[in-house]
């Protein structure tokens, strides 16, 4: 943060990304210097709610099995706003025999996720933005879930015959 003069202020934003499912207080330590008297000044800011970080049981991801592919469908099933999903291949043994995911989120974006190899050990991913989108959108926002939204896609086998 740079100098802050007398008389005027400065404000900070984060965006912080939680990992681990949980319930978590956040807090902010401060330090300075008061010129031109060169007094020390520390302060701790702690937020006012905890955070709560949902986890997988937010989501509840549907298949449905047709012969060369699988209708996909992944929904937020909690009461909170889920943010930056993202379906990932080698994450989901379901999701690891397919060849090519195509899924599309209830903002518009598209994303096309395939095997960049047949190991499937590197994953590509593509996303299509809608052209309604101003150019300074985050995808962080476009892969948000609101309580009931889902993204819906298929996924493609190659080689491979399921029973429907």
């Amino acid at each position: 943060m740079n100098t802050i003069n007398g008389g005027s202020t400065e404000t900070v934003s984060w965006i912080i990304k939680g990992e681990s499912q949980g319930t978590y207080n956040i807090s902010v330590d401060f330090e300075g210097v008061l010129s031109p008297f060169g007094i020390p000044v520390e302060a701790t800011f702690i937020n006012g709610e905890q955070i709560i970080v949902t986890g997988g049981d937010a989501l509840k991801l549907t298949l449905t099995a047709h012969q060369y592919y699988a209708d996909l469908t992944l929904t937020n099933v909690s009461d909170k706003d889920v943010h930056n999903v993202i379906i990932n291949m080698d994450k989901y043994a379901e999701l690891n025999d397919a060849s090519t995911i195509i899924a599309k989120y209830p903002s518009g974006l598209i994303e096309k996720i395939e095997w960049e190899d047949e190991q499937h050990t590197t994953i590509k991913s593509t996303v299509y933005l809608p052209v309604n989108i101003p150019a300074n959108a985050d995808i962080f926002s476009l892969r948000t879930l609101k309580p009931g939204e889902s993204i819906k896609g298929q996924l493609w086998y190659k080689n491979r015959e399921i029973d429907d």
